[in-house]
């Protein structure tokens, strides 16, 4: 069995006990090996930044390193929609037109009409195209999205915990595999979140907390609404109910505020936020009207009208099943989604559903299994801020386990890690201090070092020697062997996978190298191999691997 580390347990337990036994030496007398590495981490933390620096190299490096060990190939439907994005605005374009023969090129997660486009929001797609233009390398976008967001947690917690703490936060999440793992060496995003989340979070206590951050207040509400803006383009229903809960807080700042500068104060927060937000709203829907043809109307929505077969709660009756034009998308949106629904419409779904959930976002975000965080009921007792984090991340916990997907991925709930981390290591600071007077509480935190450091080699390690399933690059690698152009045709068996999708194209179909296309039938396919009548023909049994791949005789007219 695997975790989210991307390790085996019987090698994570292994590593645990190295860990310890490790920890146990680093948490001995004060002049100790640990007191030492502690003391510099302090020094180095009194000079912010020089410590944001860091923190972003160790990200950027680390996935550097990972990617040159073995480079990541997209998998996941999400993925490749995500790159047909990134490879449209890395064209100049916010969208493409819908292709003449379109039904030989749906897929999952990408609108064919009214125009040919992902239908996420641009936000993570905008890094991938920054890395895709600036290095021939969307993975790149990935790696700066995420040592951007690592980096923005870092300042954020400086304002929520001694920066001491921020410091040793920041470079364990550098290293963090779950997070390098999903985050940096896919391209599903999870970065731009968390950076739009912890920009809005910082922000928020430094506005409301005059006596520490001296600041001018506008320079504040900038950088908030900056994450805002971020969050609508990446996550808009997490980031609409985050910025919902900081405007009541702001208001009640605003409230409590002497009354000598509450009018300062509300022109400092409202105008950087109007103009800022103003921009970001203008630019999100700008994006619709073109995607979709209304402003008012989110890429995502249009596709789930005419796909989704499933309501988004849980609890909400199902719409009507759409027609679809290719069995596997039948399969997937009508027979695998809708029993997920009415399983989780039962007792024992339901409950089952929400262990999952918890199960998998434990594995991704929590040190030790999240033992660490049992002081947290303490102190949230005398610490109303740290009271405030947590309910905030319990409460879109809560919201989240009332959808329908069947798991709540790391990066839907990224836009409120920065609380999380606020509360984790606050209490690894309490377990420190208690540590004066118990080893046992001193060994936490060295425990944790150790293992992430043994955890990353030995991701590392097993990424360089993994054998890789049988995947779509397979055929990439034959075809460019091939001369010419090439148009596939592929073919699923009757039991095919339908979470395996291979069908995803370019942004400029007619102009890329290779073409997918799903095999309609001979009729149906005539036209198709018409338009492409400049291309080598191949036909793909996807479900046989390499195997399945044959060239097609061109007709007699045309050898």
């Amino acid at each position: 069995m695997t975790n989210y580390q991307g390790l085996p347990d019987s090698l994570s337990l292994m590593l645990m006990s190295v860990s310890l036994l490790v920890a146990f030496w680093f948490s001995g007398p004060r002049d100790s090996g640990g007191g030492r590495v502690v003391a510099a981490i302090d020094s180095l933390s009194k000079r912010p930044w020089i410590s944001l620096l860091l923190v972003f190299a160790v990200s950027l490096l680390t996935n550097l390193g990972l990617t040159l060990i073995r480079y990541p190939l997209p998998r996941i439907h999400d993925e490749f929609s995500y790159l047909l994005a990134a490879d449209t605005y890395a064209s100049g374009r916010l969208t493409n037109p819908t292709h003449p023969y379109w039904k030989h090129f749906e897929t999952y997660h990408v609108l064919s009409q009214p125009s040919y486009m992902s239908k996420y929001p641009p936000g993570n797609g905008i890094f991938l195209a920054l890395g895709q233009v600036t290095t021939g390398h969307p993975i790149v976008g990935s790696w700066l999205a995420l040592a951007l967001g690592i980096a923005a947690t870092y300042w954020a917690l400086r304002g929520w915990i001694h920066r001491r703490w921020a410091l040793i936060a920041g470079l364990l999440l550098a290293i963090n595999v779950p997070m390098l793992m999903a985050w940096g060496q896919t391209y599903w995003g999870g970065g731009v979140q968390l950076l739009g989340g912890s920009l809005l979070i910082g922000a928020l206590r430094r506005i409301t907390d005059r006596d520490r951050w001296p600041r001018p207040v506008w320079q504040y509400a900038s950088l908030f609404a900056c994450g805002a803006v971020i969050l609508a383009n990446s996550r808009p229903l997490e980031g609409f109910l985050l910025c919902g809960v900081a405007a009541i807080v702001l208001l009640r700042w605003l409230w409590k505020s002497p009354a000598s500068d509450r009018i300062n104060n509300l022109v400092q927060v409202a105008l950087p936020s109007l103009l800022i937000g103003g921009i970001g709203i203008a630019g999100l829907a700008i994006n619709n009207a073109a995607v979709t043809g209304r402003a008012t109307q989110l890429p995502y929505s249009a596709h789930s009208k005419q796909y989704t077969a499933t309501s988004m709660v849980i609890w909400n009756a199902m719409p009507p099943v759409p027609e679809y034009n290719l069995p596997a998308m039948e399969a997937f949106y009508r027979d695998w989604c809708r029993q997920r629904q009415l399983d989780a419409q039962t007792f024992a779904g339901y409950t089952a559903l929400v262990s999952s959930k918890l199960q998998h976002l434990s594995h991704f975000y929590t040190f030790m299994g999240g033992l660490c965080l049992l002081p947290t009921l303490a102190l949230i007792r005398r610490d109303r801020w740290l009271l405030f984090a947590v309910a905030v991340v319990l409460g879109l916990l809560l919201i989240e386990f009332q959808f329908v997907h069947s798991r709540t991925f790391p990066h839907y709930v990224a836009p409120v890690a920065c609380l999380f981390y606020v509360a984790m290591f606050q209490s690894l600071r309490w377990l420190h201090a208690a540590g004066h007077s118990n080893r046992l509480a001193r060994m936490v935190l060295p425990t944790i070092v150790v293992y992430s450091l043994l955890a990353l080699i030995a991701y590392a390690v097993g990424n360089a020697t993994r054998i890789e399933s049988p995947n779509r690059s397979e055929i990439v690698e034959l075809l460019e062997q091939e001369p010419g152009k090439h148009l596939v045709l592929v073919e699923y068996s009757p039991d095919h996978n339908v979470h395996r999708e291979w069908v995803y194209n370019r942004a400029d179909i007619d102009n890329a190298p290779i073409v997918w296309a799903h095999r309609l039938g001979p009729e149906a396919d005539a036209p198709l191999l018409k338009h492409f009548a400049d291309r080598n023909v191949w036909l793909w049994q996807a479900d046989r691997g390499a195997e399945g791949l044959s060239q097609i005789e061109p007709p007699a007219d045309k050898r």
